[in-house]
């Protein structure tokens, strides 16, 4: 294996934030509590961030020297180790996990035996783990699980660095969770199903090859429990007394201020890429991009008006051919929310969105084609919101959105249509703990 300062100073900032990790749950296992004993709303979800190690070994196989009389010969994948950043959050009182994993490399080399080298990254996973019994303190639970991840594969040889295919592949997974303090060690197993593709070998013959599939992680997640704190007031009914006395002074409505990170799945094919071309794949993801948004809540309504802004980019290369769409939008919503359970609250409402769209296209250095478009497009956006009540001037929120763009381009087009996905969300109401102070305030001096 060979050993570079930049995988060096990988390996190294892994293990000190991984130590870290495992310093501060040491430090609070003793005074933490237990955060699934009372099914109630303020202990329905909790937020986790943390790491993991994800390591592959032996099941996957590319080709090697396509060069060679007699075409590509069948080799062995190498192994692979890839440091993930976890965002996630438990729900219903401890039975589940909703969460994403971003890999954020490979700590092992890459090289293929014969030469050349294999460059694979399992991809953003976003899945739900399901615990039959809940998690608790100082106890081993399992948990099984499903993901949806774009696995992405880029094979460079004699004959120059190919694409980087993005394959749709199921994990499928087992594990065990220990919980001591705010601090949650895992201990998983999975399975990629959907692995065998097509690699294009330069830009007019293709050879089968299988990514790797079968995988183990260990990992550290740190929860962060806000709201337990409130269950007092909230069965004392001081909570109800407290809304109902700052809805009647106007003080639960106002303005939002709303960030987090984005990614997304576009759908659809793009035949300009198949016909002309089809060594260097399709557009499948987005990376993380920012999603921001300024908009209003009306609170007897329980419903929201946004203006949401993202800007995103997609690039495909292969054998000299290069590709590059944008995307920026400019999006009204207005969605109502539609029940209440336990702090859940999911809503949904349509979309009406300005599209700025953009293709380019270069082969060997030299430009082929540019084109942009704007359009007006009408779309939908659902999701929910985590909130243990009514006077939080901080939430979380969960949005999924969907604009049926089209496509852009000669020969067929481009495919734009993207579902995007905002995993966490931190929507703020500036002035609302203020508002509500003084409401509370004056219908004090009032009686």
């Amino acid at each position: 294996m060979r050993t570079t300062p930049s995988r060096t100073r990988r390996v190294r900032t892994a293990s000190v934030a991984l130590a870290g990790l495992l310093a501060s749950a040491v430090a609070d296992a003793a005074s933490a509590q237990p955060y699934t004993e009372d099914r109630t709303r303020h202990r329905f979800a909790q937020l986790l961030y943390g790491l993991d190690l994800m390591g592959f070994s032996g099941s996957g196989e590319t080709f090697s020297r396509p060069e060679a009389v007699g075409g590509p010969a069948r080799i062995s994948a190498p192994s692979s180790l890839h440091p993930r950043l976890n965002i996630a959050g438990t729900h219903f009182w401890g039975h589940t996990n909703l969460y994403i994993s971003i890999p954020v490399g490979n700590l092992l080399d890459g090289g293929l035996d014969g030469g050349g080298d294999l460059e694979f990254n399992p991809g953003v996973e976003t899945g739900l783990r399901i615990y039959p019994w809940r998690i608790e303190q100082g106890k081993l639970r399992p948990f099984v699980g499903a993901a949806y991840a774009q696995s992405d594969v880029r094979q460079t040889t004699a004959l120059g660095t190919g694409a980087e295919v993005q394959k749709s592949r199921i994990p499928l997974q087992l594990g065990l969770t220990l919980q001591r303090g705010s601090t949650l060690f895992e201990l998983g197993v999975g399975r990629f199903l959907g692995n065998e593709l097509d690699y294009w070998v330069d830009r007019t013959r293709t050879a089968p090859i299988s990514l790797p599939r079968d995988y183990l992680w260990i990992g550290v997640n740190r929860q962060v429990e806000s709201t337990a704190g409130l269950e007092g007031d909230w069965e004392s009914g001081r909570t109800e007394d407290r809304t109902r006395r700052a809805a009647e002074a106007g003080a639960l409505s106002g303005w939002s201020i709303a960030a987090g990170p984005s990614a997304a799945f576009v759908l659809g094919s793009s035949p300009r890429n198949a016909d002309r071309f089809p060594s260097i794949g399709e557009h499948r993801t987005v990376g993380l991009f920012p999603d921001l948004g300024v908009g209003y809540y009306h609170f007897p309504w329980d419903a929201h008006v946004n203006l949401a802004f993202r800007s995103n980019r997609s690039e495909r290369s292969a054998y000299g051919i290069e590709q590059s769409v944008g995307r920026r939008s400019l999006a009204l919503e207005a969605f109502k929310f539609l029940f209440d359970y336990h702090g859940f609250v999911p809503f949904v409402g349509p979309v009406l969105s300005r599209e700025w769209l953009d293709v380019e296209e270069r082969i060997d250095g030299s430009e082929v084609y540019a084109g942009e478009e704007s359009r007006w497009r009408a779309g939908v956006v659902f999701g929910w919101d985590i909130r243990p009540d009514d006077l939080r001037g901080l939430i979380l929120r969960t949005n999924l959105r969907y604009t049926p763009v089209g496509r852009v381009g000669s020969g067929g087009g481009v495919a734009f249509d993207q579902l995007e996905f905002n995993f966490i969300q931190v929507v703020f109401y500036p002035g609302r703990t203020g508002r509500i102070r003084r409401a509370l305030e004056d219908s004090a001096r009032a009686r």
